[in-house]
């Protein structure tokens, strides 16, 4: 019986593994796939949708991963389109940075997934900026629509990631041959649609940013709202968790980026004026897990407010902003070096005081309770309203001065 269950089975499989692992090596010794070849996530899957959302950090992180940065930015599509790190750079006192957001159909696994495999490869990285658009924040409701997440985190930065095969590089010239009836060559660009063959062609000297393609959106702007911050399940209800996904789901970020011995940096993008609801409660009980996230995590700095309105013809979507404003926004008054032209009076207004719904929203969060010494908190670092010049200034200068008043 023993023996037959060797000959049988056992014999067997061993032959299979060897056979296996010397086809694998045969693999190895011949093609030499990289990472992104032999990645499952980034490959051709047709049975999965969001392709440019796919196709762009593959381009991009293919790119850029071994660019050594001091600086690097996560996040959702408002970094991607808004943040010019051609720009940036010329204010960084010889640092460089690259811009590594992506869509919020990754949020935040995803981010979390392409900060940390950065930090893995290059260890000058000082800050990890975490610019997101202030209505999706780290929510369950952001979450259940993020699905891109899950899928880039396990296929990122899991064991997974590290027991890719060989062979998985052959994958998707089986695929092309079997769902589209054609070869596939590995210098086909990922995509068809405009942006991809862009970014494709651009990718390299642009450092990551591609251009909103301008498709003005709305010029009348619905009003929009922020979503819930409970956690779901028991233990946060009865208090034996934390109860904000918000601090949560920071403070996770923080402990990993601080893991590396960089910085995490929070910037909020600006966002059109007619998008906010005066009467929302939910961006008040946001505004308050961020004063609290500040005071429980010093050595995080805030560049912007939450709220910084904008006018609505600055944005090509609602959370993007138009490629002319670029440079308005985070080139302006950078660190004192260059000075643009000013702002126009009603946009200088808008952003000092707020106008219409803006300033009835502003003064809620301006007057909500808030935890002991969150005000000052929120002083030492430097999260007050700016004026738009002031912006790129502070991106830029803010970075390489330490937190805002601190000492030493």
């Amino acid at each position: 019986m023993n023996r037959l269950w060797l000959t049988r089975v056992v014999f067997p499989l061993l032959f299979a593994v060897v056979a296996a692992g010397v086809v694998e090596f045969g693999i190895e010794l011949h093609y030499r796939p990289d990472f992104w070849q032999r990645s499952t996530y980034l490959m051709y899957d047709p049975y999965r949708g969001e392709p440019f959302d796919r196709a762009e950090l593959a381009v991009r992180l293919g790119q850029v991963e071994d660019s050594d940065p001091d600086i690097i930015s996560v996040g959702d599509s408002s970094g991607f389109f808004s943040l010019q790190p051609t720009i940036v750079n010329r204010y960084l006192d010889g640092w460089k940075y690259v811009d590594l957001n992506t869509g919020a159909n990754h949020a935040y696994d995803g981010y979390y997934a392409i900060a940390k495999y950065m930090l893995q490869r290059s260890h000058h990285i000082k800050y990890v900026v975490l610019y997101v658009f202030p209505q999706l924040l780290p929510q369950p409701a952001v979450f259940a629509v993020a699905d891109l997440g899950p899928i880039l985190k396990q296929d990122l930065v899991s064991i997974k990631a590290t027991l890719l095969p060989p062979s998985a590089f052959l994958s998707p010239y089986l695929k092309f041959a079997v769902f589209e009836g054609r070869h596939f060559h590995r210098s086909d660009p990922l995509g068809n649609s405009v942006p991809v063959q862009q970014l494709t062609s651009t990718v390299e000297p642009a450092e990551g940013w591609l251009p909103e393609f301008d498709i003005r959106y709305s010029r009348i702007n619905p009003l929009a709202s922020f979503y819930e911050d409970e956690r779901p399940g028991v233990l946060p209800r009865l208090g034996l968790a934390e109860p904000s996904s918000i601090v949560e789901n920071l403070s996770e970020f923080d402990r990993m980026v601080r893991s590396y011995g960089a910085t995490l940096v929070v910037a909020f993008a600006p966002l059109p004026a007619r998008f906010l609801d005066p009467n929302d409660a939910n961006a008040v009980i946001a505004d308050r897990a961020l004063a609290r996230f500040q005071v429980e995590h010093p050595d995080v700095k805030f560049l912007f407010p939450l709220l910084t309105p904008w006018g609505p013809e600055k944005f090509g979507m609602f959370n993007h902003i138009s490629r002319e404003y670029t440079f308005f926004e985070f080139a302006a008054a950078g660190g004192g070096a260059v000075t643009p032209d000013p702002p126009s009076r009603r946009d200088t207004a808008l952003c000092r005081a707020g106008a219409g719904e803006a300033t009835a929203l502003s003064r809620r969060l301006d007057h909500a309770d808030r935890p002991r010494g969150s005000k000052a908190a929120r002083e030492r670092l430097g999260a007050f309203p700016l004026h738009n010049n002031h912006r790129g200034r502070r991106l830029a200068a803010g970075l390489i001065t330490g937190p805002a008043g601190a000492s030493g």
